[in-house]
Formats: structure tokens, sequence, C-alpha cells
């Protein structure tokens, strides 16, 4: 949004939940006014956070939402967001999207205004149900169905050595940024107390 802010709360408090806000212009993401009350935010793509709004919450991601253009605002088969929701939000009373389809599908709703196709995306590995995509990959993996006692993501270069590690969050879509890593053949370890998966990763 290039005209003003995304949402005007100044007059309520506000509770955010499976949805999108990204590169928005103007008078920026929200408009508080003279709000006092509390703004909350739950499985959320938020790309810039308002210098005075806690963006804490949970499943809370600031990566590019991979939208099919930036006229179309459904989303791509790579897109971060597919999966991404928590269904639990959503009333049982909406069952489509903006566009019209049929709204949830898959494991778990969408974020933003639309369900995306459910065809697996480019790139996609699954491996013991752990889908990892896309792959090859420049900005970040995107690891969905990580089920306990999945607990570690550790990236190894192609000599063996490690060069980046997270924390999983275990039934939650995880976004791994490697945007900084240099080119080349690495390999994605996710590690727990009893469970190892292994997958090999070409960064562009």
């Amino acid at each position: 949004l290039s005209i003003s802010s995304g949402i005007d709360t100044a007059q309520v408090s506000a509770h955010f939940r499976n949805s999108i806000f990204y590169e928005n212009g103007g008078f920026g993401m929200i408009d508080r006014g003279n709000l006092v009350d509390e703004i909350t935010f739950s499985h959320c793509l938020i790309s810039t956070c308002p210098s005075d709004v806690s963006c804490d919450g949970t499943n809370l991601i600031n990566v590019d939402p991979n939208f099919i253009s930036d006229q179309d605002f459904q989303l791509s088969g790579s897109s971060p967001c597919i999966d991404a929701g928590q269904t639990d939000y959503h009333p049982v009373s909406i069952t489509h999207d903006l566009a019209g389809n049929h709204r949830v599908t898959g494991g778990a709703i969408d974020m933003g205004a639309y369900e995306a196709d459910k065809a697996s995306p480019t790139g996609n590995t699954s491996r013991f149900g752990v889908y990892i995509y896309p792959n090859p990959a420049s900005d970040y993996l995107i690891l969905k169905n990580v089920v306990n006692p999945l607990k570690q993501a550790s990236l190894f270069d192609a000599n063996g050595r490690l060069v980046q590690q997270w924390k999983l969050v275990p039934t939650e879509t995880n976004v791994l940024k490697i945007n900084e890593m240099i080119a080349g053949v690495y390999y994605l370890k996710l590690s727990g107390s009893s469970r190892e998966v292994s997958e090999k990763i070409i960064v562009q």
C-alpha cells in the first residue's frame, strides 16, 4: 500500500492472525492514532515492524511472500505462507478465499487472502515426512511437517564445516534464512534426540 497505512487502528485494539504485511508505503504498515490498547500478531508475515509496535508473536516470518506477481497477490507454489497459518483462527462460516477457491486446503490455512494451489512446490524434497524447499535456493529454505523430536537444523558446507544452525519449532513452518551464504553445495542436517534427516542443498 503506497497511499495510506495498511491498517488504521486508531480507535480499537487489534489482534492480527494469518495475515501478510509486505512492503507497505505511505504512512507505513499501521496508523495507531492515539491508540493505547494492545496490538498483537500471530502466524503472520511482516516485512518491517513499525517502531511503535511490538511484533513479537507466534510463528512470525519476515521474508518475501512470493506472490504470483506485483499485481497478483495470490501465493506462488514456493511461498513460505502456504500452510503457515493457524486454522483454529479461521471462522468455520468462511469456506472460500477472496478468489472463490475452497478454504481450507492442505495441512493448514495459508497466510493472506488466498489459498494457494497445493501442488508440490518446485524443488520440494520429502524425507521422513519433512518437506524442504525450494532447492536450489537463494534467500531461504522452508521446512514443513517438522515433528518431534527434530529440534535443530545445521547447515554444513561441502568440506563438512558447520556454517549455520537454527532452532526448530515443531509443527510450525520453519523459515531458514540463507541469503548470506556463498553459492555452492551444502548439506542440511535436521536432528533430535533419536532422529536425523540429512539433505543436499544447492545455494544459488
